[in-house]
């Protein structure tokens, strides 16, 4: 009697720890595919969103969905284990999913502690656990250099950063967003740093006070960073005379909090503190 529990313990221990292995999965986040790669779980990815490109090899997978939006059809004939979210735009398709029984995973996506809470977890359910260590531990490892590396440079010195996720009407990043971090990591001041929101509308008025050294814009193109420098009130802004407005940069890159936040890092201080 005794042997026979041992043995199914066993047989249960084994099937645990290859689960992993055999989860079929969907991502619908291209923060959550890259990590996927990173954590070298990529054949168990059997369907992505639209908007995942990255890595190349990404684009060999077929599409399950948009961001957050499963294609219920397509998904049904891929017969997925669990699909993996950072956002859902009709809970009533998560709902028939789950009567499917498809396991659902939604991870928060607004700051790096919560890159790392959803590294440990991916490690978890996909059996990769020294994997999404070593990549806990490089991040955190990398913060540290570079928040050492900012504590040189005086706060009245840092250039004052003005982040335009829209233009019209104006969105900006405030202090819940891995935006601010970003900016602060890469030795700037986020000019909305104070305000306790992750992406909010704000007034040009608020802009033209707090006469930013600094504009990024990554969605906003050469003839549009034109436009400001004749327009009223832009054209005074300390960025736009001395041609420090910022734009066309791979929203691939910047918008995305996967393992490559310090190439975008990088990018922002280039933007930072390169005269050209």
């Amino acid at each position: 009697m005794l042997l026979r529990k041992i043995f199914t313990l066993l047989i249960f221990i084994s099937s645990a720890l290859s689960y992993g292995e055999e989860l079929k999965i969907i991502s619908l986040s291209p923060n959550l595919t890259e990590i996927i790669f990173l954590l070298k779980k990529e054949s168990n990815l059997a369907g992505r969103s639209s908007v995942c490109c990255y890595p190349q090899d990404t684009l060999k997978i077929p599409i399950a969905g948009n961001l957050g939006d499963p294609d219920l059809e397509k998904v049904i004939s891929i017969k997925p284990d669990a699909i993996f979210l950072t956002m859902v735009k009709d809970m009533s398709k998560i709902r028939i999913l789950k009567n499917l029984g498809i396991k659902v995973h939604i991870f928060q996506s607004n700051n790096i502690s919560q890159y790392l809470e959803t590294v440990r977890t991916l490690g978890e359910i996909l059996n990769a656990k020294e994997v999404a260590k070593q990549e806990i531990e490089r991040v955190k490892s990398k913060i540290f250099e570079l928040e050492s590396a900012n504590l040189a440079i005086r706060n009245n010195k840092k250039p004052k950063v003005f982040w335009v996720v829209w233009d019209n009407p104006i969105i900006t990043a405030g202090k819940n967003s891995f935006i601010d971090e970003y900016i602060c990591l890469a030795g700037g001041e986020n000019i909305m740093g104070e305000i306790k929101k992750s992406y909010f509308y704000t007034s040009k008025e608020n802009i033209i006070s707090a006469k930013p050294d600094i504009i990024i814009a990554p969605n906003m193109k050469a003839s549009k960073i034109k436009e400001l420098e004749t327009a009223i009130g832009w054209k005074k802004l300390p960025a736009v005379k001395n041609k420090r407005v910022y734009g066309s940069l791979d929203l691939n890159l910047v918008y995305i909090l996967g393992p490559r936040m310090f190439d975008a890092i990088s990018v922002i201080h280039n933007c930072l503190y390169s005269e050209e």
